[in-house]
């Protein structure tokens, strides 16, 4: 299940929307953009018809209302993470791929041009490499510009290199720059064209030695850039450390400084960094959870998106895993905002965290009531009260678990008594419950499930 949030510039929650009523969306990654022209909010996702998926566009409001569905593809299993984009003409750009993803025989990833009424304006097939996979997409002058994963001799080797590519709007190569292979793990590679039209790209060194220790975390992360008019490469900046960091994304700021998003893997922290355009690593933060000091060792923060927002500053989400007071993993969706120099406090002076974007909603005033489910922690059975404005209509009742997955769904009468509900199929750990009235959320929180007695 996947959940809009929207939020003032303090974090405080406005407003929570799930789009399960609307769409049984299954694969979306960080492709969530706001058009430029109507101010509609726009998702890159597939969803689940029948046996098959179907990849397409959902546009909505705002308030994310009006939603529509704006399907391109019947016969396919995932989107390119990030390869939303939107062109001056006011068209979209999507990237998605076909085939089986465990067969790189049967895949091939395709560039679909869609218009404002979901009409398909073009279909390109960008296959450029065997065993190849397009891991991030970027629009530039006239054309596209994407990283390319590949796997080298595939199955013999862990190995995988890959190439920085630069296409016409037909996506004919203009140019190529590959960098040498390096381990499977450290695949994925991210890009963003820089105001001058040159390209910042995210990749791994081969090189297995960081400051002389040959058992080092094998990858060294580094943001490069690129000219756009040959791939040339003009700088590189590394990251070097005992684990590595891993970089989840990059965004170009408005004055042109290349701002990235990701996790240091050896704390299991949160971490930001920004590069000017002429590759000077002007800064980088790790974030850590005050009450959790321990989240290397079993959780941690990870940062997976960002943007630069209006002040100047950097918003980065993404979510914390850690136990709670019974010893079971629970994971927080995450919001940090930091200053335009990374800064949570003015001069960074205080660089530890401990916030999280609470699940609860605001009730809006005239869906004003009460809610309640006790007892919590339970293990067979729970109450369930609900009384909102306004009056005679019902009440719906959810259950998901952790991963957003719906496990119990019941209808209730408006100011009833409490219903009591049978919950002892339900595995042991910690779900969240959403009360809803017409498609929209009046409130929820968490329920800690404990072993059926």
């Amino acid at each position: 299940m996947y959940r809009l949030y929207k939020t003032d510039l303090d974090g405080h929650v406005q407003w929570i929307r799930s789009l399960v009523d609307h769409l049984d969306l299954k694969i979306v990654f960080g492709s969530l953009i706001q058009d430029r022209f109507n101010n509609n909010l726009i998702v890159n996702a597939c969803a689940e018809v029948g046996t098959v998926y179907e990849c397409g566009i959902v546009t909505m409001d705002e308030e994310c209302e009006n939603v529509q569905w704006f399907p391109y593809s019947n016969n396919s299993y995932g989107v390119i993470w990030r390869a939303l984009r939107q062109l001056p003409d006011s068209s979209y750009t999507a990237g998605y791929a076909i085939g089986d993803p465990f067969d790189p025989n049967t895949t091939s990833s395709f560039i679909k041009r869609i218009s404002h009424n979901g009409t398909i304006i073009d279909s390109i097939q960008i296959d450029y490499e065997l065993y190849g996979s397009v891991s991030g997409m970027d629009t530039c002058q006239n054309g596209y510009m994407m990283m390319e994963s590949v796997w080298e001799e595939f199955i013999i080797t862990s190995d995988k290199y890959a190439i920085a590519r630069r296409t016409d709007m037909l996506g004919v190569p203009i140019w190529e720059h590959y960098f040498a292979p390096t381990y499977k793990e450290a695949a994925l590679g991210w890009t963003a064209t820089m105001p001058n039209d040159n390209v910042a790209v995210t990749r791994s060194s081969p090189d297995t030695v960081i400051n002389g220790d040959e058992d080092a975390y094998p990858y060294r992360k580094f943001v490069a850039c690129l000219d756009g008019d040959t791939g040339n490469q003009l700088w590189r900046v590394f990251f070097d450390e005992e684990w590595g960091k891993e970089i989840a994304g990059i965004k170009i700021a408005r004055n042109g400084d290349i701002i990235g998003v990701g996790t240091d893997l050896g704390e299991g922290s949160c971490w930001l960094f920004r590069i000017s355009p002429q590759g000077q690593l002007l800064w980088e933060h790790t974030y850590d959870n005050l009450t959790y000091p321990n989240a290397a060792v079993w959780g941690g923060c990870h940062l997976y998106d960002l943007c630069e927002t209006p002040d100047g500053g950097i918003a980065a989400t993404g979510y914390m895993v850690k136990k709670n007071a019974n010893n079971q993993w629970e994971s927080d969706v995450w919001l940090l905002k930091v200053d335009a120099n990374g800064c949570l406090t003015p001069g960074c002076t205080e660089m530890i965290i401990d916030v999280g974007v609470s699940v609860a909603e605001p009730v809006a005033p005239s869906l004003q009531g009460s809610y309640a489910v006790y007892p919590n922690p339970a293990s067979n059975y729970i109450q369930l009260h609900a009384d909102f404005l306004p009056p005679y209509q019902p009440v719906d009742f959810a259950l998901y678990d952790i991963n957003g997955r719906l496990q119990y769904q019941k209808t209730l009468p408006n100011a009833s008594a409490p219903r009591h509900t049978d919950i002892s199929h339900l595995l042991a750990g910690m779900y969240i419950y959403e009360f809803s009235q017409n498609r929209q959320v009046l409130g929820s929180g968490k329920l800690l499930k404990l072993p059926s007695r």
